[in-house]
């Protein structure tokens, strides 16, 4: 799958996952699992309660698809947002600056606009070759909104390599 664009199927597998989830109780936190392989993706929302892991760090290869044009590979809808994410190295093949996270939830229509990424686990990634931050945790859009934070969360064997001067691994 080196040359296939799989956005498609990742919001596809999330956006089932986080319906089956809201459908049934019981499926709370359900898990996308991604075999191991190399996938393109422009960007995917990552959706709350909904884990996606990955088969190895070293063998789920993640890339942007050639001549993307986002800002962020991955983002989270509005509201708090509650993920697992493991096993994966990102590569954002050194093309635009884009980053590889972005995590903030402006706008949450939650009242009252509660959001951010909260009680989250983010381990075992690699993310290289962006040009834009590696995790923006941007927490309110730099606003003084604190009923936006990104709070309680872990960042386990991560890893983040800097390709610019103009960008930040963890901001």
């Amino acid at each position: 799958g080196k040359t296939q664009d799989y956005t498609d199927s990742f919001q596809r597998a999330i956006d089932f996952a986080h319906l089956n989830s809201l459908n049934d109780p019981t499926l709370k936190g359900s898990t996308v699992f991604v075999p191991n392989g190399n996938y393109r993706i422009k960007q995917v929302l990552l959706k709350s309660g909904i884990s996606l892991i990955g088969e190895s760090i070293n063998n789920t290869l993640i890339q942007s698809t050639v001549n993307h044009n986002v800002d962020y590979m991955f983002k989270i809808e509005a509201g708090p947002v509650f993920l697992k994410i493991e096993n994966f190295s990102l590569f954002g093949r050194f093309e635009t600056n884009a980053g590889c996270f972005l995590f903030d939830s402006e706008g949450s229509s939650n009242p009252p606009n509660h959001g951010g990424l909260w009680n989250s686990r983010i381990s075992n990634i690699n993310i290289k070759g962006f040009n834009g931050h590696g995790i923006h945790l941007l927490g309110g859009n730099g606003s003084s909104n604190y009923l936006l934070p990104n709070q309680f969360n872990i960042f386990e064997n991560v890893r983040v390599f800097k390709n610019s001067d103009f960008s930040h691994a963890l901001y």
